[in-house]
């Protein structure tokens, strides 16, 4: 028998749901969300990668294209938007070590005819340093068929609501998908907040 009493005492002061996820709506105006497609439409976009120790395209897991905004004092407001949801959500629910962006905010699109990303996590060996992952809906749901963002919790599937404008914020190890877009194109802003090692 493993002796576990304090550490288990310590535990249940402490217990946090952990696969679970913050749902914000009408954060970002219709103008604003017009806007950052805008700016995204001017960047460089390219076939998004699956990570891992050589990241590498790989069509059959992931089909998209993304583009890559970094900080710069024009886009303050975008930026500031999603950290104060962010900081607000993480004091809320899972109150982890949190330091900033890690990475660009990437700006993602799903063809239709098969545009999606399979199950998959955030966080692991080329990114150590992500804990929290953004997705902000840009496309209004009538635009495109398909392209349901789902989580994988205990074997559930649950689907995130699609309107335009929804913000949802989970832990970069939930495990999720975006399943095939049949037609139109569905355009999101994705960015991930780092910080410390968990411990």
């Amino acid at each position: 028998m493993t002796y576990s009493d304090p550490f288990l005492d310590v535990y249940v002061q402490r217990q946090t749901e952990y696969l679970s996820w913050y749902v914000y709506q009408d954060v970002f105006t219709d103008e604003e969300l017009d806007e950052i497609i805008s700016i995204g439409e001017e960047l460089f976009l390219f076939e998004g990668a699956v990570g891992g120790t050589d990241r590498v395209q790989r069509k059959l897991v992931r089909d998209s294209t993304v583009g890559f905004l970094e900080y710069e004092e024009q886009y303050k407001w975008l930026f500031d938007k999603i950290a104060n949801c962010v900081l607000e959500s993480n004091e809320n629910v899972w109150n982890f070590d949190l330091i900033g962006f890690g990475d660009g905010v990437q700006y993602t699109k799903y063809y239709g005819g098969g545009g999606h990303y399979d199950w998959h996590t955030d966080v692991g060996m080329t990114v150590p340093h992500r804990k929290l992952s953004v997705v902000l809906q840009l496309s209004d749901e009538l635009e495109y068929e398909g392209g349901e963002l789902q989580f994988n919790v205990g074997h559930e599937i649950v689907e995130v609501d699609k309107k335009r404008g929804t913000l949802v914020i989970f832990p970069t190890f939930l495990l999720h998908r975006v399943v095939p877009v049949t037609s139109g194109v569905r355009k999101s802003l994705v960015s991930w907040i780092s910080g410390p090692n968990f411990r």
